[in-house]
This record gives C-alpha cells, structure tokens and sequence, in this order.
C-alpha cells in the first residue's frame, strides 16, 4: 500500500478508553505528513536531478565515443599520410637519381665531345704548324736561290765592254 502525506493527515484511529491523547497524535501524525511531504519533494528533486544527470552523462558517453572515433580516424588518417608521404619521398628520391644519372650522362657526352674536338683541333694545330713549316723552308730555299741568283746573275751581267761606263757611274 502506498501512503501519501495526506493519508497520514486524514487517518484517524478509534477511541477507546485509556487511549492515547488525541492532540498528541494529531500532532505527532502532522509532523510526519510534513517529514512525508517534504521527503518526497526532495526525492522528486532528486530524481529530476538524477534524470538530468543521467542525460548529460549520456551525452558525455555519445561525445567521448565521437572523440574515439575522431581520435581513431586521426590515427587511421595519420598512418595513411605518413604511408603516402614515405611512397611520396621514395618516388622522389628515385626519380632525382634518374635525373642525376642523366645529368651525368649528358656530361659524360659533352665532355667526349670536347675531347673530340680538342683532338680533332689539335690535329689541326699540327697540321698548321707543319705547313707553315713547309711555307717557311720554301721561301728560306726562295731566299736562298734569290740571294744566290743574284750574286751569279751579277756576275755574269757585268759586261767588259761596259766596264768603263760601270767605271764612269761608280766615279760619279
């Protein structure tokens, strides 16, 4: 049976001889009925306060397995990036090699160009040098026979009939 604080306000009890004083328990019975009254207010107040309680707490329960969520999610994605980002530095680590070898490569060549054309220019210089070795010989044996020509071709000039006129001339 469920009492209410005004159950306990309307109970009377018979009379009967040396029984209790009336006032008393009119008294007694009012002062529980407030007790009552004031008992279940509070367990009311209570149990709003229990029932908000237990719906933040609910909604902490819903944020923090939001918040896992996210922080596994967080995880999940910053595995993912650092897998990315290691594929994305070896791609990028090969592919500067390949651009390093074909560096080299393209110096490799350049360079057996220059030492062809060294070569190749040197073998010039020499050929230059000996035919303008050649040149000079020629016109040191031109010379030569200039210089001997004309010491014969005097000689054989010089007339002795004409003597005394080369005479006449050289006195002058």
């Amino acid at each position: 049976m469920k009492l209410t604080p005004l159950d306990v306000r309307k109970q009377e009890f018979g009379r009967h001889m040396r029984g209790y004083d009336i006032d008393e328990v009119s008294s007694f019975l009012e002062a529980v009925a407030d007790e009552y009254e004031a008992a279940l207010s509070e367990k009311n107040s209570l149990k709003k306060q229990v029932d908000g309680l237990e719906r933040k707490l609910r909604e902490y329960q819903q944020v923090e397995a939001n918040l896992q969520d996210a922080a596994m999610n967080a995880q999940r994605a910053a595995k993912e990036a650092e897998v990315e980002s290691s594929k994305h530095s070896k791609l990028l680590v090969q592919e500067a090699r390949l651009e390093a070898e074909q560096v080299i490569a393209e110096s490799r060549r350049k360079r057996q160009i220059l030492l062809d054309d060294i070569a190749r220019l040197e073998g010039q210089r020499r050929a230059f040098i000996l035919k303008m070795k050649q040149i000079l010989r020629g016109q040191v044996e031109l010379l030569e026979l200039l210089e001997e020509e004309t010491l014969s071709d005097s000689l054989k000039n010089t007339d002795p009939t004409r003597t005394g006129e080369g005479k006449s001339q050289r006195t002058r």
